[in-house]
């Protein structure tokens, strides 16, 4: 059964659009995901391609709005317009400032406005999703060239991490896609521990990270699941085993960075940043010290959160707490300056900032991706690479990126990618039911 027919299955609206204007249209998608590098300065930051996915957004409500009541897009736009409104009662509560709720509102409304039109127009086009992530990586292409020009930007001093390794990175990915890659049957996953040990190098560790594991799950996809193309259900003891075959390639990870850091072989400042963040807790901690003041800070407010660009001195200090577990405390003198509530985590963020309607959407979101990785790893697909490379770094983000900005955009892509994986597996599955249909 193809995706055509399970979505006809479950929709009585449904009616056939082939995807507008052919190449014109898919010249228009690439387009869109490019221009991600220009930006304005309105409610906060807002990005050109958010514009002018909110200006099609009727139209394409009119033509195929039925797509977004398929269960997914229904779940995740429901959940979002619970998350929303949570925030603007915190925010009524707390008396946020209006620069501050006003960018909080504009936040969640841009992305879930973004989610809905890049479902009606990628979920049903496997090439033109291929498309708009290859226009994010020239985006962020253009984009490290204009932030050379910035004397604020991170791109100065880091280029790699914050410039051209994230383009590069998935650029090369999405190349590992191809048939010509895919002939030779490890390639793919060769290409992503290549990565891995060349953003290790260039001082990308959570980037290195990312696709160290996407090439384990690639390789022993490869090697013992991915035979076949129909899909099968999951036992408990496999997930089990798969769940313990990333913990172990996340600890030898750790292993292998600590080592090569400490002997000097990734440079004197990655020894020097690993002395820094070491203690009693593991590196992670040290080198995502919001978690612990963001953690606090619900504690002292689980239900109710402190409003969006949740301010308080108080929650900078709890992380000089982290001496007792043996790392080093810095002066926290830009924290300060902003006075914003460490999170650095799409989760936590969302539960600090809106309370615990932030947490429900952002922990249904992990679960799904979760989910889309293990049924994914059964079927034999050239896009593994990126999905796992996706689905692994969008696990990263959740639990420990800061989510606002282009990523209103990314992540919304990134659900996109998800539910066309789950819808197509599902079709897999209704297939190997029922193979005459």
């Amino acid at each position: 059964m193809n995706r055509l027919t399970y979505r006809e299955s479950h929709s009585p609206h449904f009616h056939y659009v082939a995807p507008a204007g052919g190449l014109f249209g898919d010249a228009i998608i690439l387009l869109i995901s490019t221009l991600t590098f220009v930006e304005f300065s309105l409610i906060g930051r807002i990005f050109l391609p958010e514009i002018i996915l909110i200006v099609i957004l009727p139209f394409l409500l009119f033509f195929k709005g039925w797509m977004l009541r398929e269960p997914l897009p229904k779940k995740l736009l429901f959940l979002g317009v619970l998350w929303l409104f949570a925030q603007v009662i915190t925010d009524l509560i707390r008396g946020t400032p209006f620069e501050d709720y006003s960018r909080g509102w504009a936040k969640i409304t841009f992305f879930l406005a973004n989610f809905a039109t890049l479902y009606m127009l990628l979920s049903d086009n496997k090439k033109r999703l291929i498309l708009f992530a290859l226009g994010l990586a020239f985006s962020g292409l253009i984009a490290y060239k204009f932030n050379m020009n910035n004397p604020f930007s991170y791109a100065m001093s880091y280029p790699w991490k914050f410039g051209v390794g994230g383009p590069i990175t998935l650029l090369l990915i999405l190349f590992s896609t191809t048939a010509f890659i895919n002939r030779v049957r490890f390639m793919p996953s060769f290409i992503l521990f290549f990565l891995a040990l060349l953003n290790l190098y260039m001082g990308f560790r959570s980037l290195a990270g990312v696709c160290f594991l996407a090439g384990v799950y690639t390789f022993t996809q490869q090697h013992f699941a991915a035979n076949t193309d129909v899909a099968v259900k999951f036992s408990l003891p496999k997930i089990a085993a798969i769940s313990l075959l990333l913990i172990i390639a996340i600890f030898s990870f750790l292993k292998l960075y600590e080592y090569a850091a400490e002997n000097y072989w990734l440079g004197e400042r990655a020894r020097n940043t690993l002395q820094f963040q070491s203690g009693d807790l593991g590196v992670i901690l040290g080198g995502r010290s919001a978690i612990y003041s963001a953690t606090m800070a619900i504690v002292d407010s689980p239900v109710i959160g402190h409003g969006s660009w949740a301010k308080n001195p108080h929650y900078i200090d709890v992380m000089r707490d982290l001496q007792k577990f043996g790392y080093t405390v810095g002066s926290f003198t830009g924290l300060y300056r902003s006075g914003l509530i460490p999170t650095h985590s799409h989760f936590l963020g969302g539960w600090v900032e809106a309370g615990i309607m932030g947490a429900v959407f952002w922990g249904w979101v992990l679960i799904l991706t979760c989910k889309t990785l293990l049924l994914q790893y059964n079927i034999r697909d050239p896009l593994n690479p990126l999905i796992a490379y996706i689905g692994i770094g969008f696990v990263w983000d959740v639990l420990f990126s800061p989510f606002g900005a282009e990523r209103r955009l990314i992540i919304a892509f990134y659900l996109v990618l998800i539910m066309f994986v789950l819808s197509t597996w599902k079709s897999h599955e209704q297939q190997t039911a029922d193979p005459n249909r």
